[in-house]
């Protein structure tokens, strides 16, 4: 039996991508966008279908409860769940050492300087409209579960998680667990408070 060749976009390609956008266009997201959709333009439909695939699950690898707390922390406004999927959407495109340091310790985002409400929805549609321009239809009618599968446990490999990751935590809690993010970002007010 003949094996069969992984075609699209690797890892490295991707994060490439990812840290020339941020150092191209900065913290200007719609610049972000724009750059990023002229880039995928260059590449063939099955980089733009795998592309979409990493993204998608860079974002899933990341749905832990311990960094939900870490991002309302960050946001200084709550997180809800949309709000979370766009603040990872933003986390990836801050560049892999970032991404996979603040899934290792969210304490680490202490270090990242917040901007564009730390959301970046538009990240995860650039894939999609750049395909169906591409092959005139939706890119989901080509991205099959499986793909996505082998792409999430690719990705996976990478990652070391923190070990209160799995775990909500209370503003007390997490002045514990990420004492550094907490003093970033709430008040002295909020953390005598939290205190008593």
């Amino acid at each position: 039996m003949e094996e069969t060749k992984r075609s699209g976009m690797s890892k490295d390609q991707f994060w490439n991508l990812i840290e020339k956008a941020k150092e191209v266009c900065g913290t200007d997201l719609d610049a972000s966008v724009v750059w990023i959709k002229q880039q995928l333009f260059y590449m063939t439909p099955e980089d733009v279908l795998q592309f979409h695939n990493l993204v998608y699950s860079y974002r899933d690898a990341a749905y832990k409860y311990g960094l939900w707390t870490a991002a309302g922390i960050m946001m200084e406004a709550g997180c809800s769940d949309d709000s979370f999927s766009d603040f990872r959407m933003w986390l990836i495109a801050q560049g892999k050492e970032v991404y996979l340091n603040a899934l290792k310790d969210p304490d680490s985002l202490s270090g990242v300087t917040p901007y564009g409400y730390c959301s970046f929805e538009a990240l995860g549609y650039i894939s999609s409209q750049v395909y169906s321009a591409m092959k005139g239809k939706n890119i989901y009618q080509d991205s099959t579960a499986r793909m996505q599968m082998e792409c999430y446990e690719q990705v996976i490999r990478d990652i070391v998680y923190h070990p209160m990751i799995e775990y909500p935590l209370e503003l007390p809690e997490a002045m514990v667990v990420y004492p550094k993010l907490c003093e970033c970002h709430l008040s002295e007010q909020v953390r005598k408070a939290l205190r008593k």
